[in-house]
């Protein structure tokens, strides 16, 4: 009887031991930030806005470094110029141009609602390294959750999943004659009631960028 009860709590033993290595494992890979050149690549950016109504969308157009992108009605542009380190060492990347597509609120939901926000930098890097080694840089300072290669308008890019405080921020790395651009917005936000839609916007709006030139 002795043994039967030994060999009872052996087996359950064993098992609790294997189910905590399982859980352990689950939970680093999904934690646990790639490295640069641990990147899944996927054909394209997925347009998971594909059911959003681009029709009455504006486009934005900027002839000095070539490119344009569309954005909803009733959202608005803020554009600035920053010369100005951004999140690189400041002797060697420098941010020459900010924009910022922000949705305009209803005043009754001002306090409550969360705006949808967009946002693009065009930096200088003045030691002209490629994609990977700059993102290699860059990766050093800040929690990556994930980072994948993607097509975005035809142009190979890159892009991280960012723990930013309580929610998760989406970059988007690209090079286009030398010039970076970084393309950025809010994967998840438990605080935003509109997360869904504004995510189906987010997408729908990286799918419309492209380089003109």
């Amino acid at each position: 009887l002795i043994m039967h009860k030994q060999l009872k709590f052996s087996i359950w033993f064993s098992v609790i031991i294997a189910a905590v290595f399982v859980v352990a494992w689950l939970w680093v890979r999904e934690y646990s930030a790639p490295g640069p050149y641990d990147l899944e690549p996927i054909a394209a950016v997925k347009n998971h806005g594909a059911d959003v109504d681009t029709s009455s969308w504006q486009t934005y157009r900027n002839e000095e470094y070539g490119f344009e992108v569309k954005y909803p009605p009733g959202w608005y542009i803020n554009s600035s110029v920053h010369p100005i380190g951004y999140s690189f060492d400041d002797s060697q990347v420098n941010e020459i141009q900010s924009l910022e597509f922000t949705e305009r609120v209803q005043p009754e939901f001002e306090n409550t609602d969360l705006q949808g926000f967009f946002g693009i930098k065009i930096l200088r890097d003045a030691a002209n390294r490629d994609l990977d080694v700059l993102l290699s840089d860059f990766e050093h300072d800040i929690q990556t959750r994930r980072s994948v290669s993607i097509n975005l308008g035809g142009t190979l890019a890159k892009r991280l999943s960012i723990f930013s405080g309580d929610f998760m921020a989406g970059q988007i790395f690209t090079l286009n004659k030398g010039i970076v651009f970084v393309l950025y917005f809010v994967e998840s936000d438990p605080n935003d009631r509109n997360e869904q839609i504004h995510s189906k916007v987010y997408d729908q709006i990286l799918s419309t960028f492209k380089f003109t030139e």
